[in-house]
């Protein structure tokens, strides 16, 4: 890919300076995304390309034009250019003063070469130039002939004296210092700024991260890591898992097949065989850490009652083949019966982790639970109950007695009637309760009586 560099100049002469980069973007995975294959480009590598450029004005002379017919008088043969050199003749052709000169070819013949290339930049005296012979010293006049040099002088009337030219200097000499002292004082005046918008305990009064370039990739590094990688023995199954990404489809297969695993008991809670030990100090990579499903990701227990213990499973399914140890980090009273805390999963297994849960603090509980896998990567799970106390629930507020079917003293009208109803008492929480009927007793006394008057409810 070729890259034009256009230079367009606001004013002339000074020399412009600047260094410009190109960044080279790149696919870099993306951040804060719970898609893996998201990408975004970023720049991968900077080149810093010096860029140098300089503004000379270029005068423009007219071309000669020489008069193709009769001379006038009041004109040369030449015109108004008559400033010709040596070197200029052959292309111009001009007439019969230069092409009837036999003597010019051998007259060259005759300059040694350091006379000839001094030469070409001599102007030409033509034989009719007089008029526009009289000129301002400094330019050299030769006649094609005699190679003789033209006469020239400096006329007093239009020429400047020395005392004229060197206030001339002067005054010029002012106008450039000026100049240059104000640049100075201005640049003198944006580094003090800089300084002090950077003098600080970090900084010191230096632009950070100034004059570093990021280093140059090397070709050699790359090709070793390729041929480190072609020549790697891997399994099928892991090459396969390392060359491309999970969807969200084979996330769920993992899932699933986790969840149809029989569950495994008896695992110890360290690595004990030098296996257990090499296979639980390994940093998993992503692929296989998607591969170790602990959940469920939050662990509700509902209401619960105070003081009654509650357990809740934390399912592991291990889809790796190896074993992985697994940690759980429990930082809060509740939980402090929670037994064991780590454990060992064997390959290809699933296993369970209760939770165990007490409280005696009424209220809201959300706790987050850390776990640690392979001793290096580190999740968490939360916790939620809702602490109450112990309640009972009753099926009817209004009781409404009437005589029972059959009783003593059925359809009669004295004291010896019997009226009974039943009500019923819910126990909907967790813990056992244990109630106890208080009547109102008046001054005559009461006539109920509710049996069992005390209980209790599980």
């Amino acid at each position: 890919m070729e890259i034009l560099f256009s230079f367009l100049p606001n004013q002339a002469g000074g020399i412009f300076n600047t260094t410009q980069l190109i960044e080279i973007l790149g696919p870099v995975s993306a951040e804060n995304t719970s898609d893996p294959s998201a990408s975004t480009l970023t720049p991968i590598h900077t080149i810093y390309i010096p860029l140098t450029g300089e503004s000379k004005p270029v005068t423009k002379k007219p071309l000669l034009k020489y008069n193709p017919g009769i001379t006038p008088l009041i004109c040369n043969e030449v015109g108004p250019n008559a400033e010709t050199t040596q070197a200029q003749l052959q292309p111009y052709q001009p007439r019969a003063a230069v092409l009837n000169a036999p003597n010019v070819e051998h007259t060259h013949s005759l300059l040694t070469e350091p006379q000839l290339f001094a030469k070409k930049d001599t102007l030409v005296a033509f034989p009719n130039d007089r008029s526009v012979s009289v000129r301002p010293g400094g330019k050299h006049f030769k006649s094609l002939f005699t190679q003789a040099n033209r006469y020239s002088y400096v006329d007093p009337d239009y020429a400047f004296t020395d005392e004229e030219a060197t206030q001339i200097k002067d005054h010029r000499d002012n106008y450039i210092k000026y100049i240059q002292n104000t640049r100075i004082a201005r640049m003198n005046k944006k580094d003090t700024i800089q300084h002090f918008a950077l003098a600080d305990s970090v900084n010191i009064g230096l632009k950070p991260a100034n004059g570093l370039k990021p280093p140059k990739p090397d070709i050699a590094e790359l090709h070793e890591d390729l041929k480190a990688a072609a020549t790697a023995k891997v399994s099928q199954n892991t090459s396969e898992a390392m060359s491309k990404l999970l969807s969200a489809k084979s996330l769920e297969e993992i899932e699933q097949k986790a969840n149809k695993r029989k569950l495994t008991d008896g695992l110890n809670a360290i690595p004990m065989t030098n296996q257990e030990k090499l296979d639980c100090s390994k940093a998993l990579s992503a692929q296989e850490l998607r591969n170790v499903v602990i959940g469920p990701p939050s662990v509700d227990f509902g209401q619960i009652c105070l003081r009654s213990v509650n357990t809740k499973d934390m399912v592991i399914a291990n889809n790796l083949n190896q074993f992985v140890h697994i940690a759980v980090n429990i930082d809060c009273r509740e939980l402090r019966q929670t037994s064991p805390l780590t454990q060992v999963v064997p390959p290809n297994s699933k296993a369970k982790l209760p939770l165990v849960f007490e409280s005696n603090t009424k209220g809201r509980f959300q706790r987050n639970i850390s776990y640690t896998i392979n001793y290096s990567h580190m999740n968490h799970i939360l916790v939620y109950a809702d602490v109450v106390p112990v309640a009972l629930e009753i099926s009817q507020t209004d009781l409404v007695l009437r005589p029972e079917p059959g009783g003593i003293g059925a359809g009669s009208l004295d004291g010896t009637a019997v009226f009974r109803e039943t009500v019923t008492l819910y126990n909907r929480r967790n813990y056992t309760a244990e109630f106890t009927w208080s009547p109102i007793i008046g001054e005559q006394g009461t006539a109920f009586s509710i049996r069992p008057a005390t209980g209790v409810s599980s």
